[in-house]
């Protein structure tokens, strides 16, 4: 008590300033007219509180109002609804899948509708808990799990008393594999086989027994009700982090599986949307004849981008000389006047100018890029309708450059037969056949709890005291015991999410662990205590396993073939093999903001029509198949596309894939070669490696006689060289007509 009242001057001074700052924020948001989303809310919830009329209004207007995703209500969105509502909502959730609130939703709340309407007080509880997704197995075992791990204290759910899913989609009874659809919980043993970290080595255990599942095993297709062969698409990965996706898509390209990545980028981590913000920064500093430092900034940015591809000599000259003006760069941009058009008018001004969608070849990933572009697009579109002029544009993508704000876009843009990897977070709402597992054997994140000064809805705001440790302080001792106890909460419920995504197989990945039978309490669930220290999402699964011992399994990492290969495509900050049975790759460090913008690459200059666009875009689907199909157990009626099917049998027929099941295959191959002072940036198509030669393929879309591709192969060809003795072979092949040409370098 003591200690706590000595920190009471300190907390209302700090009050006060708050006070003051929240006090002259709203004064500017009101002069300048700008709120954020939650300033909204709380607007529309003062109008409410303050204009019975208006409150009433909307109450009596809606005959009923309906609330999805309800577990993941926030306080604010709660308020709003209390004050419309009149005995009509409706409300949706599942407590168990309450797995957001690091962005504000609270849990309590639906917690304590459900305990209200359970005892009959002010709305009527109705239980769904009959599930359709999944086999009875699956639900076995997931029931199995949660009925020990889970009650009202810690997840917020009586699991075994009112939770427990039932088996609702008898189809499955009908249609049955020889496979065990009870949860397997592979075991290996983390302390042999040292080069390798443990998630290397459950990426190999997943890689070999999707390969051993893959076409030999067969699950129930929702569509026709029958029984099929398994498929690459069946599969996926669900992890709690993207930390490791890079690494698994490497390692899966290694042994020849197509995977892809489900997870949203940020729009301003690439460098084309700076280029773009450049360009209209360019253009209104032209429009003001405004030539100062950032114009010239602008211009050599421009000038250096694949759009024009300046060198630095040219550059220095039109520096010294002053003859901006007599550029192309500059010609192409100094007769747009910005005032009255919009910036997505402007937007399709600048695509055109510089000839944007003939030159994504430069840079590899037309696709990617052209999503970035679309949804750029888009956002200049929204601005638009908010009344954003193109000056204001400018600033807005000053800002989220500057600022570093996160603008997230979808980056997955295919639907192919390949493996599916994505956060727990991501695969809320979806659903898989087989279900892989692992990366659980990492610590919470609970630094939050460690801060010197917190803020907490039920003890105030914490801060340090003179008389003790702060974190040793009564209140923050109780912050700290509620705040571990509430991500403990938080992670029971993300593991529930992730294992509901199974519809017929779950298989969790993780180290061997010894246990000790975990006693429970008398609702027969493990005892509380013992559950709160858990820090780990494997913690939970090692608490079953005295109890289901049957579900764990042993792995003999003799089986599955690890191997330091992989790495070969990895060219930067790499641990190499310096086994002689593949290349030798030494490792490259280089700090990206001193690479020189240089690109193997042919420049096209043309203005392409719509004929063309959609060639280009053929191309492009072509292209992407190439990169994810399995070039050693290919299937054309994996590919839905009858024109892009035909294409890809075409190259899959030709000589130079006739030994591929000998090789060792890298696709979308990337690499930067220092050579003569300057630093190059190269993506090679398709590469395989045999014992004694490697044979480089670039794809290009019609025309390979050009000789400007050479240039660009010649890189493809000096890098490997250099870190490898084998012969080299390098062909182009034409998508549209299926030609395969080599080029002989030697003429």
């Amino acid at each position: 008590k003591e200690s706590i009242l000595n920190n009471k001057n300190i907390v209302f001074v700090i009050v006060d300033i708050i006070k003051e700052y929240i006090n002259r924020l709203d004064d500017y948001k009101k002069k300048n007219n700008i709120y954020t989303f939650n300033d909204i809310a709380n607007l529309s919830i003062n109008i409410l509180k303050n204009n019975k009329s208006a409150c009433d209004e909307l109450k009596y207007q809606f005959k009923e109002i309906m609330i999805d995703e309800y577990q993941d209500t926030n306080d604010v969105q709660d308020v709003f609804i209390s004050l419309i509502e009149n005995n009509n909502v409706y409300m949706v959730g599942d407590i168990k899948q309450s797995i957001y609130k690091f962005r504000g939703s609270n849990p309590n709340i639906f917690k304590s509708k459900y305990d209200e309407y359970s005892k009959g007080g002010n709305g009527f509880k109705i239980d769904l808990i009959s599930n359709f997704r999944s086999r009875e197995e699956v639900l076995k075992s997931i029931n199995n799990i949660f009925e020990l791990i889970m009650d009202y204290d810690l997840g917020g759910a009586n699991y075994k008393e009112s939770h427990e899913m039932v088996y609702g989609n008898k189809k499955y009874n009908e249609e049955k594999d020889d496979l065990d659809y009870n949860i397997d919980i592979i075991e290996y043993d983390s302390e042999s086989y040292e080069k390798f970290s443990n998630i290397e080595k459950e990426i190999f255990i997943i890689a070999n027994d999707i390969k051993n599942k893959y076409n030999k095993i067969k699950v129930f297709d929702k569509k026709t009700s029958m029984m099929r062969d398994a498929k690459y698409s069946d599969f996926v990965i669900i992890l709690d982090r993207s930390k490791y996706f890079d690494l698994y898509k490497k390692i899966f390209e290694y042994m020849s599986i197509p995977l892809t990545v489900l997870k949203d980028e940020k729009l301003n981590d690439n460098s084309d949307i700076l280029l773009i913000k450049n360009i209209i920064d360019f253009i209104i500093r032209i429009n003001n004849s405004d030539f100062d430092v950032s114009f010239k900034y602008d211009f050599m940015s421009i000038g250096r981008s694949f759009l024009y591809e300046y060198s630095d000599s040219y550059l220095f000259d039109v520096f010294k000389n002053n003859t901006f003006k007599e550029s192309e760069l500059f010609k192409d941009f100094s007769d747009i006047n910005i005032n009255g058009i919009s910036a997505s008018e402007l937007f399709e001004i600048i695509l055109l100018k510089t000839r944007f969608y003939s030159k994504i070849s430069k840079i590899g990933d037309y696709e990617s890029v052209n999503v970035r572009i679309n949804t750029l697009y888009e956002i200049f579109n929204g601005l638009n309708n908010m009344g954003f002029d193109i000056l204001d544009i400018r600033d807005y993508l000053e800002n989220i450059n500057e600022e570093d704000i996160d603008i997230k876009y979808n980056a997955y843009v295919e639907n192919t037969d390949s493996i599916k990897i994505l956060t727990i977070h991501k695969s809320k709402g979806l659903e898989y056949p087989i279900c892989y597992y692992a990366d659980l054997d990492h610590r919470f994140n609970i630094k939050d709890a460690n801060d010197l000064f917190v803020a907490s809805d039920d003890y105030g705001l914490i801060v340090p005291n003179v008389l003790s440790d702060n974190d040793k302080s009564a209140l923050k001792l109780l912050f700290k015991h509620d705040y571990i106890k509430d991500e403990i909460d938080e992670k029971i419920r993300l593991l529930y999410v992730a294992l509901t995504r199974a519809r017929e197989k779950m298989i969790v990945v993780l180290p061997y662990k010894e246990t000790e039978r975990l006693e429970k309490d008398e609702k027969g669930v493990i005892d509380e205590v013992r559950r709160s220290s858990f820090l780990k999402l494997s913690d939970f699964i090692y608490a079953i396993k005295d109890y289901y011992i049957d579900y764990f399994k042993s792995c003999n990492l003799d089986t599955i073939g690890l191997t330091k290969k992989y790495l070969f495509r990895n060219t930067v900050n790499s641990e190499i093999d310096s086994s002689n049975e593949t290349i030798n790759v030494e490792e490259i460090s280089i700090n990206n903001d001193e690479i020189n913008n240089e690109h193997f690459s042919k420049e096209t200059n043309s203005i392409i029509d719509i004929e063309e666009y959609k060639l280009m875009k053929f191309g492009s689907d072509v292209h992407r198949m190439l990169e994810l199909i399995d070039f050693k157990n290919y299937d054309e009626n994996d590919i839905d596309d009858r024109f892009v099917r035909e294409k890809i049998n075409d190259f899959m027929k030709s000589d130079i894939l006739k030994d591929i099941r000998n090789a060792n295959i890298y696709k979308e191959y990337e690499f930067v070669y220092s050579k003569d002072d300057n630093s190059y940036h190269g993506i090679i198509d398709l590469m395989l490696e045999y014992d004694d030669y490697i044979d480089i393929v670039d794809y290009k879309l019609k025309n390979i006689d050009d000789e400007k591709y050479y240039s660009q192969l010649k890189g493809y060809k000096d890098y490997i060289s250099s870190i490898s003795t084998k012969k080299i072979n390098v062909y182009l092949y034409s998508i549209v007509d299926g030609v395969i040409k080599r080029i002989d370098f030697t003429k």
